[in-house]
């Protein structure tokens, strides 16, 4: 149901985007505090690493850095949940297998983050 999703399999990197109409959603601090904590449910002995006040592609909201197991495999995750000027809220995450892909991908992860553009 998400309106933008990308993979490539070979880097094993992930990108998509949520959108949800705000009238159904809690205040925003809760919705962030919720998109984070589904985040962490599906991960073993998760850890927040960074949550930062930030704006992305016009928008303001908070950006976070979260990673843990999922089986033997760490993942990385950074998510961003933006306040929306039309009456929704986004979520947009990107997200990779294995620190060394963290670190060879971040230029392109963070490229496909701050391409997110209200049309």
């Amino acid at each position: 149901g998400a309106p933008l999703q990308y993979r490539n399999r070979y880097r094993n990197v992930y990108f998509i985007v949520i959108k949800e109409q705000q009238d159904t959603l809690p205040p925003f601090p809760d919705y962030v505090s919720r998109n984070i904590q589904i985040l962490r449910n599906v991960l073993t002995n998760p850890i927040v690493t960074d949550s930062v006040s930030t704006e992305l592609g016009g928008l303001p909201g908070v950006r976070t850095e979260i990673f843990g197991n999922m089986g033997e495999e760490k993942i990385y995750y950074t998510h961003y949940s933006l306040q929306g000027k039309n009456g929704f809220c986004y979520q947009v995450c990107v997200w990779t297998r294995g620190e060394e892909r963290k670190l060879r991908y971040r230029q392109d992860m963070e490229r496909m983050l701050a391409s997110f553009r209200m049309l």
